[in-house]
């Protein structure tokens, strides 16, 4: 895999933009943004690299154990310049749906509160899951509730292969 440039120790900053800036990195493989965990991968691909952010979340951004939040957050800022005009929300999670959701859930509404999301920006969730779980539609409301208009949850079984998701049209392309 790529060589990660994730925080590798905790991050000391306390103040919340500070922390987001420590906890953004630039993990590439095969030339697009690369998150594992677990076992699971995601690969981000857009139209410049340069204009999208990768933040760790748990246990860089949020410190482990902190509260329930995902793992990793992509932020496409078409023009170079934040807002983003799509947010990615990403948990690689074994299997089930609510859990993982409810740490997206809770990440949307931590980054709403410290003004990271524009009114007018598209929040995505994609959940990486090793097994193809049962989504119940109560899940999916509960993230369309946090996410807004245009919202939309991913749930996507991949077992050997990363998951390779378009920012720039908010889509997985695999």
């Amino acid at each position: 895999m790529g060589s990660c440039k994730c925080p590798s120790s905790e991050i000391t900053a306390t103040h919340w933009h500070e922390r987001f800036i420590a906890a953004t990195c630039v993990c590439c493989h095969n030339g697009r943004l690369h998150a594992e965990e677990n076992g699971r991968i995601i690969e981000v691909c857009g139209d410049n690299y340069a204009n999208i952010d990768k933040v760790k979340v748990d246990g860089g951004l949020i410190p482990k154990g902190h509260t329930e939040c995902c793992d990793f957050f992509f932020g496409h800022k078409p023009n170079g310049a934040i807002p983003y005009a799509n947010n990615v929300f990403v948990e690689l999670k074994g299997s089930g749906v609510g859990k993982p959701n409810r740490q997206i859930i809770n990440t949307i509404k931590i980054f709403k509160s410290n003004g990271k999301l524009s009114h007018d920006s598209t929040i995505n969730g994609v959940i990486v899951t090793t097994a193809v779980p049962k989504v119940a539609g109560s899940e999916i409301s509960k993230f369309k509730k946090a996410a807004g208009k245009g919202g939309k949850l991913h749930i996507k079984c991949i077992k050997r292969h990363p998951l390779e998701y378009d920012i720039v049209n908010n889509r997985i392309a695999n």
